[in-house]
């Protein structure tokens, strides 16, 4: 379980933007975008988090809400996510000093081993609209395959798709990606 918050006073910088593309960090299309918001005196956020693991199955869910305070009103954006994974293979995710370590493989593969296979499932959501701002929301559904293959390397295979966006100029996107990470 974890909670976090923040407060910010935006001073002589009170121009504030949030936007949001797929969940991809390959593309840097926005498809909800709150554009310029002007006057911003202060912001705070607030963020809630919850994980569970049992054995090789693994549960993660966040809400995270915001409000900026300014003189035609305030404004309030939310957005959370569910995931869940579960490993194929006899492997788990530990949980250490508040965070999950890296997964490492009860196989390496190569070494007459095949590595660590995990199945995840992502739903997101994202609402950027309020009062006098029409940012858009959002809903996305990711489905993902990573192979372990030992502590340092592993392999991604995620297929994103938007499921709805209320920004009428933008398309419902669909994507396929794949990558390959070292850690040294």
């Amino acid at each position: 379980m974890g909670i976090a918050g923040l407060y910010g006073d935006r001073g002589d910088h009170s121009d504030m933007t949030y936007k949001s593309g797929p969940e991809s960090k390959v593309t840097k299309i926005n498809l909800v975008d709150t554009k310029k918001i002007t006057d911003v005196d202060s912001y705070s956020q607030t963020g809630l988090e919850a994980a569970l693991t049992l054995n090789r199955f693994n549960l993660q869910a966040e809400y995270m809400a915001a409000t900026l305070r300014r003189g035609e009103g305030d404004l309030n954006f939310d957005g959370w996510y569910i995931q869940s994974s579960y490993f194929i293979t006899a492997d788990s995710r530990s949980y250490k000093k508040g965070r999950y370590a890296p997964v490492k493989p009860r196989s390496i593969l190569g070494r007459n081993g095949i590595g660590a296979w995990e199945l995840a499932v992502r739903l997101s959501e994202v609402d950027l609209s309020d009062a006098d701002i029409f940012g858009g929301q959002q809903q996305d559904l990711t489905l993902g395959l990573n192979v372990y293959a030992t502590p340092q390397i592993r392999f991604s295979a995620e297929y994103i798709e938007v499921l709805a966006t209320s920004n009428p100029k933008t398309a419902e996107p669909e994507l396929f990606q794949l990558r390959a990470e070292w850690v040294l």
